[in-house]
């Protein structure tokens, strides 16, 4: 009969411990990260759309209506006082380059 391997014992509750340690750990992060993900996606949306609330604001602030349609959607105008014209023509021409496949 073999005698009792102290080292040996100690070896594997350590190894044991380290395993359930381990375990615990990715419960833990599998239990909170997802929670702490979708928190910072929310903040980071909300904070998005208080961005694009503003910028429209600010756009809404550029244009006036100008004339309905027949189906009764606005028009809009860009009040060029408030740009530059040059800006404005040069886009205007890239843009219609564009829509002829030049």
């Amino acid at each position: 009969m073999e005698g009792f391997d102290e080292a040996l014992d100690r070896t594997i509750w350590s190894l044991f411990d380290q395993r359930l340690k381990s375990a615990q750990d990715i419960a833990h992060k599998r239990r909170d990260k997802p929670s702490e993900i979708e928190a910072l996606l929310q903040s980071q949306f909300s904070d998005q759309e208080k961005l694009d609330l503003k910028e429209l604001a600010r756009i809404n602030e550029n244009f006036e209506p100008e004339d309905v349609d027949m189906e009764g959607e606005p028009y809009y105008s860009i009040r060029t006082s408030k740009y530059d014209t040059e800006n404005i023509k040069s886009r205007s021409i890239t843009t219609s380059c564009l829509g002829r496949g030049l």
